[in-house]
């Protein structure tokens, strides 16, 4: 039987992840998710909300049926590291046919396009970046002006409005890692689904029917309800834990 895979965090595991699972398995045709999951720390480079004890049996109460472990290592690594050690775990197992992942975009056409731009231009995109780093831009613009600047140069037949659309794809939180996941994928057929209700920076003034894990620790933090947009196991998992660092997860 065919699972499907999934990289997350789970911190913590919120309604969208829920949707997330119950979509990868339709999508994939399959009614096995296997997930690969960041421990005890997380890309932030903080402790998660909860242990990877505590996360992963809340994620197999929810529709997951495996969880692996993301060793710390890559967790704080970038983005590259990251991406490709969540599909390495995947692939290993040998059972997952697809990786099915959120995305602003949802577009894996434009997605599998824009990785294999990043493939084929690597040497002169990351030329470009180390420059324009030491003017201050952050990595992530600065790999977009270098893409545009590379790839709108070399593609023929690429106009302004194809550039254009892409960087706008390179910025957005989650098709960051989607791209090193298609990058990364060998074994596995990659599958966006497109984000649904609060995005990653979205503050909680902007509560949607779903609230992203960094707006469910900011309501955290400031003592206020989360039960709308969590599943009832998280929801108790977060009333009794130890709060060791109650000051912590919000930056």
């Amino acid at each position: 039987m065919n699972a499907v895979g999934i990289i997350a965090e789970y911190n913590p595991l919120h309604n969208g992840h829920i949707y997330h699972l119950n979509e990868a398995k339709r999508l994939a045709g399959s009614e096995v998710a296997v997930v690969a999951m960041s421990g005890d720390y997380v890309q932030r480079g903080e402790p998660a909300i909860l242990d990877k004890w505590e996360r992963a049996e809340i994620a197999i109460s929810s529709g997951a049926d495996v969880v692996l472990e993301i060793p710390t290592y890559f967790c704080l690594g970038n983005a590259r590291q990251y991406g490709a050690a969540g599909v390495f775990l995947l692939e290993s197992i040998g059972s997952a046919s697809h990786l099915v992942f959120g995305s602003e975009t949802g577009d894996i056409t434009a997605l599998k396009r824009i990785a294999d731009n990043l493939r084929k231009n690597a040497a002169e995109i990351e030329k470009e970046i180390r420059a324009l780093s030491k003017d201050g831009l952050s990595y992530p613009r600065a790999r977009a002006v270098a893409y545009a600047k590379v790839c709108g140069q070399s593609i023929k037949g690429y106009s302004p409005e194809d550039v254009s659309g892409d960087i706008a794809i390179l910025e957005g939180s989650n098709d960051i890692l989607a791209l090193e996941y298609i990058m990364s994928c060998e074994k596995m057929e990659p599958v966006a689904i497109t984000r649904v209700g609060a995005g990653y920076y979205d503050s909680v003034d902007d509560i949607k029917e779903f609230q992203s894990a960094t707006g469910i620790r900011e309501l955290l933090h400031n003592g206020e309800e989360i039960y709308t947009y969590v599943p009832d196991i998280t929801a108790y998992m977060l009333d009794n834990r130890i709060n060791t660092f109650p000051d912590k997860w919000l930056n």
